[in-house]
């Protein structure tokens, strides 16, 4: 399969050359293994990488504080976000497609632009906490560099630095869930997040009633203008109408997904409301939308769609505020879902929109959606699943260096936190730094990406002077610079068909090839160093990815929203579901099943959203009902509690001896639990572990009779059913309050 062809733009002339007797630099590199430093308090990927996955999930909080590094916190123009929070998204969402205007895409001045530049010169090149100055970068850019021209580029010959040959792709967790769409949707998109976007929603309606009684009011009295017969009720009228409205459910919002994947399938492109028509009209069939929602409920969620609480985001300084606890659930839930292999893409992807309120809003001119909202992302090489994302917000200090460069550190150490480096990283040019090739080398990671000429220490002795490859010139040469104070570190000027800058670190520079394709159609053969094919087959993770999302079955470009962060939602809620997607293959393959296409996932899933009911958020989140494969047994084994009370351990009281309670009869407390049991009863099952009853003659404890007289729980005699009661443990937060009060 022919490679995209890479292209870098204007090169000086070559000013060094190698000398003829040059002797080869053959190097092996011999990376130590190291691991990424775990976070103490968040939960390990091994956990959700065993079978014990179970216990992991309710441990790993979605709505815990933001991470006190990130980058996207401490905008000083916060309240630019708090502009677009008005009414309209009612007066548009049902517009037909030719007559919602779209923002003018032609006016750039207003908007923060940190990538529109990208062949100008950039004052934040060096990111103050890497190891490398600016007087180092210029003195190995001015005479650091051993430079090896075309007739001697092939002397160059390096190994690459050995890689991670562990396990990866998804987790235990993740293929526990993978053979059902609905389950796998459900475990990157938790029902617990659901709850949360129902009760924003709902006080965020709350909040509003009043500003829209006025708004109606005001409506009502214009239209009489022109017809006297309407009715203009008060205000208060108006509000007393409005809250006799049901609060909006989880499972309703579901379905608002539900029907929007069910339009990026089938889409009517004349409207949005047509998929509410009653009546067919000649070939054209009537609408089925109204069977699951109807098109008010349909409206007022669209209209009223909120995920954090307004009140907060002054204190908060986050231009991500109003879309900050959906970013988080989803960098939960997409570490935990996948296992990186031996090569992580690192890119930007785009959830494209045009609207001038947008406080994140860049201009992209390299992407096919030039406007929009921007994301690091961190891929799979192989697969395109994507690990994290991080929503960028612009320049959080005009002083502040290379976000980007410091997004790939960051987001590195969050992916692969308790895991080995050796990695191989690809970034592109706009990422792509000597101080970051260096840092990422100092924490056992290679490197390799494209380049631009203005980066500070780059080799300029090697560029080609053209701009396009002369036909006299055989397509792929190269030249190649050696960073004299670290062989490893390489500088390549590769000539396609244009002249590609690569910075390599750890990578290997024998002689392989790639494949073109060239404008007849035909392929051909063009040779290169092996980090160019390296480069050419890690780095399209994000692309790939991207195009899924876009190019296909998008609920984002299903419906137009004037709301900004409704927009970048519906954005995040198609990246968990390509994830999804990639998951499904990935365990049906492994499985030898039939895998299904694309569409034929989506059909599946938009199916069982549509099917869900307030019954299915009633049962609270138990994973286990969604998994789709039989799980290993566990061992029924008392453990002893680790909650303390005081300097003792807490105890509660036994369930075996709580039924045989009565006149004459204690009940005893303990601290050991069973926690098989505890998890199936969905409450802790505390028993004791000294010998209470007699059975047949024998004295057997509290854990033998639940275990073996009862049968784990499940034959507890029919009169003694009733005096046992499971109760859940408490959350992290209740717990903490409960001990601050004692």
């Amino acid at each position: 399969m022919g490679v995209a062809e890479t292209t870098d733009r204007g090169v000086p002339e070559m000013t060094v050359a190698a000398e003829d007797e040059t002797e080869p630099i053959v190097t092996e590199v011999q990376n130590s293994p190291r691991r990424v430093p775990d976070i103490p308090t968040a939960v390990s990927l091994d956990d959700f990488d065993s079978d014990n996955f179970l216990d992991a999930l309710p441990r790993d909080r979605l709505f815990a504080p933001a991470d006190a590094d990130d980058l996207n916190v401490g905008e000083a123009d916060w309240l630019l976000s708090l502009d677009s929070d008005v009414e309209g998204d009612e007066e548009t969402i049902m517009l037909d497609e030719d007559e919602d205007a779209e923002e003018d895409d032609s006016v750039e001045a207003d908007v923060e632009d940190d990538e529109s530049n990208h062949d100008g010169n950039e004052e934040e090149e060096v990111p103050l906490e890497f190891d490398l100055s600016d007087d180092e970068l210029n003195r190995l850019q001015a005479s650091g560099w051993d430079t090896f021209d075309e007739h001697h580029s092939n002397q160059v010959l390096h190994d690459a630095a050995p890689l991670y040959e562990g396990p990866w792709g998804p987790t235990r967790a993740a293929l526990a869930y993978a053979e059902n769409p609905l389950a796998l949707f459900y475990f990157f998109l938790p029902k617990e997040l659901w709850r949360k976007v129902a009760q924003e929603t709902n006080n965020y309606r709350n909040e509003s009633i009043d500003a829209i009684a006025q708004g109606m009011r005001a409506r009502a009295r214009a239209r009489r203008e022109t017809t006297p017969s309407t009715i203009v009720l008060s205000v208060e009228e108006y509000k007393a109408k409005l809250r006799r409205k049901n609060p909006i459910q989880p499972h309703e919002i579901v379905r608002f997904i539900g029907l929007l994947v069910a339009r990026a399938l089938e889409p009517r492109r004349e409207s949005l409301s047509r998929h509410w028509v009653t009546k067919v009209e000649g070939a054209l069939s009537r609408g089925t939308f109204g069977q699951f929602l109807s098109r008010d409920r349909f409206q007022d969620i669209a209209r009223f769609l909120h995920f954090n609480d307004n009140s907060k985001q002054a204190e908060s300084g986050d231009r991500a505020f109003k879309i900050r606890p959906v970013i988080q659930a989803l960098q939960k839930t997409f570490f935990r879902g996948y296992r990186l292999g031996a090569r992580i893409s690192f890119d930007e992807g785009m959830v494209p929109m045009s609207h001038r309120r947008n406080p994140m809003r860049q201009f992209m001119p390299m992407k096919p959606n030039k406007w929009g909202t921007k994301f690091y992302m961190t891929c799979c090489a192989e697969t395109a699943y994507c690990s994290r994302l991080e929503i960028y917000c612009g320049k959080a200090d005009e002083k502040e260096d290379a976000v980007a460069q410091r997004a790939v550190v960051k987001n590195l150490g969050h992916v692969l936190r308790g895991q080995p480096t050796q990695r191989l990283v690809c970034t592109d040019n706009f990422c792509t730094s000597l101080p970051l090739s260096h840092k990422l080398s100092s924490m056992g990671y290679s490197h390799v990406g494209t380049i631009r000429k203005d980066r500070k220490g780059w080799c300029t002795a090697i560029e080609f002077k053209q701009k396009k490859r002369p036909k006299r010139m055989q397509r792929g040469t190269y030249r190649i610079g050696v960073w004299r104070d670290h062989p490893k570190v390489v500088a390549l000027a590769w000539m396609d068909n244009k002249p590609v800058r690569f910075l390599g670190i750890g990578c290997s520079t024998q002689r392989a090839e790639v494949t073109r394709r060239e404008r007849d159609g035909s392929i051909s053969v063009v040779p290169c160093p092996r980090l160019v094919r390296d480069y050419h087959e890690a780095m399209g993770g994000v692309d790939l990815h991207d195009q899924l999302r876009l190019q296909r079955y998008s609920i984002q470009r299903a419906i137009r929203m004037r709301k900004y962060y409704k927009v970048i939602f519906l954005g995040l809620v198609d990246l968990a579901m390509v994830n999804a997607f990639i998951v499904h293959k990935i365990a049906l393959k492994r499985r030898n099943k039939p895998v299904p296409t694309h569409a034929a996932f989506m059909r599946s899933l938009h199916t069982e959203l549509l099917n869900q009911t307030s019954e299915d958020f009633a049962a609270g989140d138990d994973m286990a009902d969604l998994v789709t494969e039989p799980l290993p047994r566990h061992p029924h084994i008392l453990e002893k509690t680790e909650e303390m009370n005081g300097a003792k351990r807490r105890q509660w009281l036994c369930k075996v001896c709580s039924a045989y309670a009565g006149a004459g009869v204690r009940s005893y407390e303990t601290s050991y639990f069973c926690a098989t049991c505890s998890r199936e009863k969905k409450g802790r099952v505390t028993l004791c572990n000294k010998p209470r009853r007699l059975d047949r003659g024998s004295a057997l404890t509290c854990d033998q009779v639940w275990h073996q007289s009862w049968k784990n729980g499940t034959a507890i005699p029919p009169e003694l059913q009733h005096k046992i009661r499971f109760v859940s443990k408490r959350r992290p937060e209740v717990a903490e309050e409960v001990e601050q009060e004692e």
